[in-house]
């Protein structure tokens, strides 16, 4: 019976480890933040699909602007910071246009390499010869984008 359960550990394990980290990890989809973002901003690919625009926040801790010499002064203060994004493939590029009510913007975004999957992919890669980075060119999950500029002029 012991030796049933190893063999499956060690085969649920070659065939994890068969996935690029950037697959596992990331999954197909990147997140792609978007700087300036207003509300009634609306954002549609080149085939006028409708991108839902997600919002994320998080307590950060910010430097205070509290110029007083009192000793017990803490130097940062708490916020919320609020973070917009897009969900996009990250194995092509896109034609987005950014709409408001009466402006439009029309925007191209091209994946970037991101070296850091390549080189976490190297390490199961030489033991499996190169399936793990095979896997994550071919599905383009180790791309990333740059930011998004939501500023209409």
């Amino acid at each position: 019976m012991m030796n049933n359960t190893r063999i499956a550990a060690i085969l649920s394990l070659f065939f994890i480890s068969l996935q690029g980290c950037a697959t596992v990890f990331t999954g197909y989809y990147t997140d792609v933040k978007i700087d300036k973002y207003f509300p009634g901003l609306r954002i549609t690919t080149s085939d006028s699909v409708d991108m839902p625009v997600f919002k994320t926040q998080k307590e950060a801790l910010i430097p205070s602007d509290d110029d007083s010499n009192d000793r017990w002064r803490t130097p940062f203060k708490k916020t919320i910071v609020t973070n917009y994004f897009i969900k996009l493939r990250s194995n092509k590029s896109y034609i987005l246009n950014l709409h408001t009510k009466d402006r439009s913007k029309k925007m191209e975004i091209f994946p970037k390499f991101n070296g850091w999957w390549f080189f976490l992919d190297i390490i199961p890669g030489g033991i499996l010869g190169g399936i793990p980075m095979f896997v994550d060119y071919y599905t383009g999950n180790w791309n990333t984008f740059d930011e998004i500029d939501g500023e209409i002029k």
